[in-house]
C-alpha cells in the first residue's frame, strides 16, 4: 500500500495506468489483511472458537499472499496499455490466475511468505 502511495506521488502517469489493472488483486489483498486483523483480535477473546479464528487468520494470510503474487505477476508480465490507458478489463484477473508464468510468480511469492507464518 505504501508503494502505491509513493508511486502516485512520484510517477502519477504510471499510477494512473497501472492501478486500474491491479484493483482486483489489491482489493483481495485488503480483504485478506482485514481477515488477518479481525482474526488476530478475536482469537484471544473467544477461547472456545480459537480454531475458527486460526483458520480465518491462515485464510487471510493466504489470500493476501495470493493477491500480492497475482499483482507481481501482472507487473512482471506486463499490463495491456493503449494510448496511456489500461486497455484490459475486469476479467483480466482470470488471465492472471490461469497464465502459467503468472501462476509461477504467485506460487513463488506464497512460498516465500509461508515460513514467517510457521514461526
Amino acid at each position: 500500500m505504501l508503494g502505491g502511495g509513493g508511486m502516485m506521488a512520484a510517477f502519477p502517469l504510471a499510477y494512473a495506468v497501472l492501478m486500474p489493472a491491479l484493483y482486483t488483486p489489491m482489493i483481495a489483498m485488503l480483504i485478506g489483511l482485514i481477515f488477518r486483523g479481525v482474526a488476530f483480535e478475536f482469537r484471544w477473546r473467544a477461547q472456545s472458537e480459537r480454531n475458527r479464528w486460526d483458520l480465518a487468520f491462515a485464510g487471510g494470510s493466504w489470500l493476501a499472499a495470493l493477491a500480492q503474487g497475482i499483482a507481481l505477476g501482472a507487473i512482471l508480465q506486463g499490463v495491456h496499455v493503449e494510448g496511456r490507458h489500461y486497455a484490459g478489463g475486469w476479467w483480466g484477473l482470470a488471465d492472471a490466475i490461469l497464465d502459467p508464468h503468472r501462476r509461477l510468480d504467485r506460487d513463488r511469492l506464497r512460498t516465500c511468505w509461508a515460513p514467517p507464518g510457521w514461526c
